[in-house]
């Protein structure tokens, strides 16, 4: 069963290889439902042919789950137009619970209430690359906040942590580290990475200045130990103004459930109001820890 599970992962893979970019329909496979834990088929990639093969036994009468993945809420809404509400799954959350902050969330927030230093900038020439160019690297511009481990001593994303690191150094650190980037990088890509002018989408400028990135960053900067009070206080606005807009957006939404009887659009309430409270779980436990961190570096 062991062999036969990883050639049949090879064939996968050779088939995504071939199929990047195509879009297909599977007869049968695509009428089947996806409920997380409840799979019991799946599909499997051969040479010629795509098999849905059981991976349990089905007894007549019960239902064939097919699976799309480890996904998150907000992931099955917005692929596939629903959201799976965790009692339903016998469990108090979603296994797979995330919450997707973006770069564009913080420097929303820091515009709003000026919260940096003058020589932080979230925007700007060589933080703009950095953004631009990680996207074609291992670094994204979403970060995923995940619930985190009873144990767990830091929770939020390393990449974010990373990033959030780099972007409060003191302003002579800054320098210092733009100066040996630009070493780093060789000469013919200078003026296609750093340029006002660069062209976006150039792949190679991206991959070499992801990797000077990579060896120019202080790994100790995955920590959120070296994270200074400005980066929580940033952070903490982001998530006092994100739990509010979720908290009024899921009132809003249950007074609309209450009211319509239309099916489709009943459906659609309770889909967004169970990603909606799946996320606000997340960020009220996370700001708990943020205020603690807050008070640390305070003292």
């Amino acid at each position: 069963d062991d062999d036969d599970d990883d050639d049949g992962s090879d064939d996968e893979d050779a088939v995504e290889a071939r199929t990047q970019h195509c879009t297909m329909m599977v007869p049968v496979a695509d009428a089947l439902n996806h409920v997380t834990g409840r799979n019991n088929a799946r599909v499997f990639y051969e040479r010629s042919c795509l098999q849905m093969i059981c991976t349990e036994p089905i007894q007549a009468g019960q239902e064939v789950f097919n699976t799309y993945g480890e996904l998150s809420n907000w992931t099955l809404l917005r692929k596939y137009g629903y959201a799976e509400d965790p009692r339903d799954l016998g469990l108090a959350r979603h296994p797979f619970a995330t919450f997707p902050l973006t770069l564009d969330d913080l420097k929303r927030v820091q515009t709003q209430q000026k919260i940096l230093p003058e020589h932080v900038k979230l925007t700007g020439p060589v933080f703009d690359v950095a953004l631009s160019n990680w996207e074609f690297g291992v670094h994204s511009h979403v970060f995923l906040l995940e619930w985190p481990e009873p144990d767990a001593e830091q929770l939020l994303p390393e990449e974010l942590t990373q990033w959030l690191n780099f972007c409060f150094l003191p302003e002579e650190e800054h320098e210092e580290f733009k100066s040996r980037v630009r070493e780093f990088v060789p000469g013919e890509y200078h003026d296609r990475i750093f340029s006002d002018a660069r062209e976006e989408g150039d792949p190679e400028a991206a991959a070499i200045f992801t990797a000077v990135m990579e060896e120019c960053m202080d790994p100790g900067w995955c920590s959120e130990d070296m994270l200074p009070r400005t980066a929580w206080r940033l952070l903490d606005a982001f998530f006092a103004s994100r739990i509010s807009e979720n908290r009024v957006s899921i009132e809003k939404l249950e007074q609309l459930r209450e009211t319509t009887t239309e099916p489709v659009q009943l459906s659609r309430c309770n889909s967004f109001c169970i990603v909606l409270s799946g996320h606000l779980d997340i960020l009220e436990h996370v700001r708990q820890h943020i205020l603690v961190r807050c008070a640390e570096t305070q003292s």
